[in-house]
């Protein structure tokens, strides 16, 4: 007698036989695997099986446009996190934070707002200044992106090709 195991996810069951299977109410998103087969198939193919296996009904709407959704929000924040990236860099060049101690020293170490200490001092001041300058602009970026695209009409199709 074979014995088949199954696998909806990561929990593997089994040993079963087919008659033990027929008693599971299984659907059509497990695996199965038995002694022979090459890999995991899908259990509809399983023809002694065929009439025991409880069809799964397509997303709703609502699961679609939540998933949608959580498409849009981690592409914008890979496009937001980029932005970050570039601009911490352009705004720290800008700023003069790669000049040497002494340039930075004269550049920020006098007149009405003098940032005291040495140049590694200034230098860390602008890094952190830098940093949070473009972590300001890059959210409102992914505010922006994010409420663009949740607002433009939905695109079941984004779901399908981001799987």
């Amino acid at each position: 007698m074979e014995k088949y195991f199954i696998t909806k996810g990561t929990e593997k069951k089994g040993p079963y036989s087919i008659d033990d299977l027929k008693k599971i109410e299984l659907t059509d998103d497990y695996l199965i695997w038995k002694d022979g087969f090459e890999k995991w198939k899908p259990i509809s193919e399983i023809t002694e099986l065929e009439n025991d296996i409880i069809i799964t009904p397509p997303p709703t709407p609502a699961q679609l446009k939540r998933e949608n959704q959580k498409i849009i929000f981690i592409n914008s924040l890979k496009t937001s996190g980029l932005w970050l990236l570039v601009l911490w860099i352009a705004i720290f060049i800008v700023m003069g934070g790669y000049k040497d101690n002494y340039e930075l020293k004269e550049n920020y170490g006098y007149g009405a707002n003098p940032i005291y200490g040495g140049g590694s001092v200034i230098r860390e001041a602008l890094i952190w200044t830098s940093l949070l300058i473009s972590t300001t602009i890059s959210l409102i970026i992914l505010l922006f992106m994010y409420s663009n695209k949740i607002n433009a009409k939905p695109n079941e199709n984004a779901i399908k090709e981001n799987k």
